[in-house]
């Protein structure tokens, strides 16, 4: 039994590693196409795939009748991505220095984009209208990505990754 669930983990392995390259070739064909920067799309497709789950069980909850779960799970992932996720890095890596024209404006986004909810459930609940007024903030953000964004220049990740 061992043998065979250790031939499906080699198999799942080799499956992602070569899917990880046709998303890269993918990324830069949409990259030169649409003429936006590779690293707003693959910000935009991170963003997407870590919220995934997230939505997946926001959605069933909602559907099945728990809202709160919805809310909690939302809550909770960014409380877990904002802070736990960032101190094991800090742990791990030790002082995380950032470099980048637009830090402070992202920064300023996560803010309100982490208080948003709590401001639009003053009346007591998030609305259809409440989740509308969400998905176009967040449509507005990952515009702005590819619109506003300066380019990133090779020396730029050399120097992160030192």
């Amino acid at each position: 039994m061992i043998y065979f669930l250790l031939l499906i983990l080699a198999l799942a392995s080799f499956f992602l590693i070569r899917s990880t390259d046709y998303v890269i070739i993918s990324l830069k064909g949409i990259s030169a196409r649409s003429h936006a920067k590779i690293f707003a799309l693959s910000s935009l497709i991170l963003a997407v795939g870590t919220s995934i789950p997230e939505m997946s069980v926001g959605v069933t909850s909602a559907l099945e009748g728990s809202p709160g779960l919805s809310l909690g799970v939302v809550v909770g992932s960014n409380i877990a991505n904002n802070s736990l996720i960032t101190g094991i890095a800090c742990l791990m890596a030790g002082p995380i220095i950032i470099h980048g024209p637009n830090f402070s404006r992202d920064v300023w986004v996560a803010i309100i984009a982490g208080l948003s909810p709590l401001v639009l459930m003053v009346d007591g609940d998030l609305s259809r209208l409440d989740g509308v007024v969400l998905l176009m903030m967040y449509l507005a953000y990952a515009v702005s990505l590819f619109k506003w964004r300066p380019a990133i220049h090779a020396e730029t990740f050399e120097t992160m990754a030192l």
